[in-house]
């Protein structure tokens, strides 16, 4: 009877198959959920894990949620992903569209900048210099 039981990858796994999450990419998520719990010496915060599960639940691409889950937390590695650029081909994503669910994701964990997101002071300076550059403010329209 005990044989019968799904792990708890099993269950991460077919919970998502029909979004075609692997076998590693399912014992990766566990594994991680595992560390935190050891790190803090005890279970996930009921916060935390609600905060995961209505997130997955929202309506969209849930692929891309877990791939950007993966940026987010550091994972990418594992699955041999060195660039959000790398997932993104691979997947049929744009990397804009990775880089914001990445960024969501942190900020709702309150998680720190990562090798894969530029600092609030750079994306602010683009974002600037991209409005000043904009065809609206040019001498032509005016």
């Amino acid at each position: 009877m005990a044989g019968d039981l799904d792990t708890e990858t099993d269950e991460v796994r077919e919970r998502f198959l029909k979004h075609r999450i692997s076998s590693e990419l399912a014992s990766d998520l566990v594994a991680w959920k595992k560390e935190i719990e050891d790190a803090s010496g005890k279970h996930l915060g009921g916060d935390v894990v609600a905060k995961f599960v209505r997130r997955m639940l929202e309506p969209g691409n849930i692929t891309l949620r877990v791939i950007a889950y993966s940026f987010a937390f550091g994972l990418n590695r594992m699955h041999g992903w060195k660039s959000l650029r790398e997932a993104a081909r691979e997947f049929g994503y744009t990397v804009a569209a990775l880089s914001k669910e990445q960024i969501r994701i942190r900020e709702q964990y309150g998680l720190p900048h990562n090798e894969h997101s530029k600092a609030a002071e750079v994306c602010d300076s683009y974002r600037r210099s991209q409005l000043a550059k904009n065809w609206r403010h040019s001498r032509l329209c005016k």
